[in-house]
């Protein structure tokens, strides 16, 4: 919903003459190339190729899996690249954002909430979220009017829809997750807003948006987090993860905001390596911190860590391959 700003490294300046370390972050295609355990160089996807220190790779697992593929079997030949390649690809995501033409006849609770499947009309297991923008972004604060933004997961079948066809499934999926605020924006197959006088000129939406994005949203699934990878590859000493679906060590949420953390973790790593004496220097969400102010995961309430405990003896007694397929 809200575009966050990217990591940058501070630094004070270095000795005249002294090498600039070069850090390329993969951000949609590439390829990643290099020998004895590190990572050489990086090609871009319009095939320029950069020798770099460090490589940051801030892409999805579709794309990740991607650019092993096209790495000339030099990342698919290491441990935690081939783990990735197990995982489920992404997942399609629609968004669809409306500017209302009258306000609701009952606020929200929350202007960030969840919706589970089938809420979504002729959809089965697509989920979604929908958030009330005035409340969350400075942009929409002062609009007179709601501006709201739903965001379908899974949500292959809308890929090819078109427009307004994705525009009566967000109204309606609106409908029935909250009734009491968004009952107005109910249409029949026609596309006919409920309950609407025939001689009203504008109806309940005034303007809207849709993207579509196939393959981006990581796509969780029973058995995934043996697989992800961590902050560092273990395999290559300069190569960086980053990504909601990344391992940060224990923490299992897949959001947006860890992957906001987990590039700036990235980053502040691969600062601390090439740069180690200015490494403090780096910039963070909060401020100048040692780890650029992102707070180190939580650990878990007793029993959360008791059920883990519990569950691991469970899995010991039966077995590596229990419940395996």
């Amino acid at each position: 919903p809200r575009a966050t700003p990217r990591a940058t490294p501070r630094a004070t300046p270095r000795a005249r003459g002294a090498a600039k370390p070069a850090v390329c972050s993969v951000g949609v295609a590439g390829a990643v190339g290099g020998s004895g355990g590190a990572a050489g160089d990086a090609s871009t996807n319009d095939l320029e190729l950069v020798k770099c220190d460090a490589v940051i790779s801030a892409i999805s697992i579709s794309a990740t899996q991607g650019l092993v593929r096209s790495s000339n079997s030099h990342l698919a030949a290491l441990p935690e690249f081939q783990r990735i390649n197990r995982l489920r690809p992404g997942i399609g995501c629609v968004a669809v954002r409306l500017w209302l033409s009258r306000p609701l006849p009952t606020p929200l609770e929350t202007p960030s909430n969840v919706a589970g499947a089938h809420l979504a009309p002729g959809l089965g297991k697509c989920g979604f979220t929908f958030y009330h923008l005035n409340e969350l972004q400075d942009q929409f604060r002062d609009e007179r009017l709601p501006v709201l933004e739903v965001d379908f997961y899974n949500a292959s079948p809308l890929l090819a829809m078109g427009d307004a066809a994705v525009l009566r499934v967000a109204r309606n999926a609106l409908a029935n997750a909250c009734p009491e605020s968004f009952e107005f924006l109910r249409t029949e197959e026609d596309g006919e807003a409920k309950g609407e006088e025939e001689e009203e000129e504008e109806g309940p939406v005034q303007d809207f948006a849709v993207v579509r994005v196939g393959g981006a949203v990581s796509h969780f699934a029973p058995g995934t987090f043996r697989n992800l990878p961590p902050l560092e590859a273990p395999s290559l000493a300069n190569f960086f993860f980053a990504g909601d679906w990344v391992d940060r060590g224990g923490h299992r949420s897949w959001s947006q905001e860890k992957a906001l953390v987990t590039g700036y973790q990235a980053a502040q790593k691969a600062a601390r390596q090439l740069l180690p004496s200015q490494a403090g220097c780096f910039l963070g969400p909060e401020g100048v911190g040692p780890e650029g102010g992102v707070l180190e995961v939580e650990p878990d309430e007793p029993q959360v860590a008791a059920g883990r405990q519990l569950l691991k003896q469970i899995r010991a007694a039966l077995g590596p391959n229990a419940g395996r397929r």
